[in-house]
């Protein structure tokens, strides 16, 4: 097997776990505010990651550059999540699901502004193609914006720019897990602070499916997603790396479908099907480019 298909079946695992990851965070809320679920989900990802580490016993080397690059990766998404958390708080979670994909507009746009990469016309039509696909599959009817959207537009920017950093620091990194575990450290660190200003009237939980959701989220959704990604975006460009991404609100779909009994309309099915065509044509044209 190729590395660059090696990359893509691994972002496309990370964005499978992320997908089901709506449905966690779902189970989680049930008792949890959004940052104490967010608290409980690094806490326990960066713990097991911690024991991992100590259990290989792999030499670190540059430990130095790897804790700064970690660290910065960590801040970005950790404030990228607070975004989304507040967004959630005056704002639907179907538009906040879909103002969100916007960054995968951002990506290149970002990417040309600061650091002069190309953009390609084919590849804003698949952008386009795309978000138009979640625009049906979102069910989107945007008559107004409210503050929340304002927050999750600000999550879309940050989310752009985490993904441009993992794709520079993942070629500086020689140790995509120990990145990620530092990474998870000093994201827990990011949103145990707004946790602070928070009044929490639930600490524990005694519902075996909360604590699911809490586990899910930290093991695969954090722990092993986010280190694909990191690994991924060694071989793949920032702009299919965000295009696969996308590929967990197709998932989402489908685990409510499967879970939750949600139903999905015709026109909701299209829209699955234009952000999958979307992937997988942006997969196949850098394969050309290669």
């Amino acid at each position: 097997m190729s590395k660059q298909l090696r990359a893509l079946l691994e972002i496309f695992t990370a964005s499978f776990f992320w997908g089901f990851g709506f449905i966690a965070t779902m189970w989680a809320m049930d008792a949890f505010t959004a940052s104490l679920t967010l608290v409980y989900r690094f806490l326990i990802a960066t713990l097991v990651s911690v024991i991992i580490l100590l259990i290989r016993r792999k030499p670190i080397i540059n430990i130095k550059s790897e804790f700064k690059q970690g660290a910065i990766a960590g801040v970005l998404m950790g404030v990228m999540l607070l975004f989304q958390a507040y967004g959630l708080e005056s704002t639907s979670a179907t538009k906040n699901s879909f103002i969100t994909s916007f960054y995968i507009f951002f990506v290149p746009v970002i990417a040309f502004v600061f650091f002069r990469k190309k953009i390609f016309i084919f590849n804003l039509i698949l952008i386009a193609v795309a978000l138009f696909g979640c625009s049906l599959l979102f069910d989107m009817k945007m008559e107004s914006i409210q503050r929340g959207d304002l927050w999750t537009i600000l999550c879309s920017v940050v989310a752009a720019i985490h993904i441009l950093y993992i794709g520079y620091a993942s070629k500086q990194t020689q140790d995509a897990f120990l990145f990620n575990t530092i990474q998870g450290f000093f994201a827990l660190i990011t949103v145990s602070i707004a946790l602070l200003f928070e009044h929490q009237k639930v600490l524990i939980s005694d519902s075996t499916q909360v604590w699911a959701g809490v586990f899910f989220l930290a093991l695969f959704s954090s722990l092993i997603a986010f280190y694909l990604q990191v690994k991924s975006q060694k071989v793949i460009s920032d702009s299919t790396i965000s295009m696969m991404c996308l590929l967990e609100a197709p998932f989402a779909a489908f685990f409510a479908f499967l879970f939750l009994s949600e139903k999905l309309s015709p026109l909701q099915l299209g829209g699955t099907a234009l952000i999958l065509v979307a992937s997988f044509t942006q997969c196949y044209w850098e394969s050309r480019k290669i």
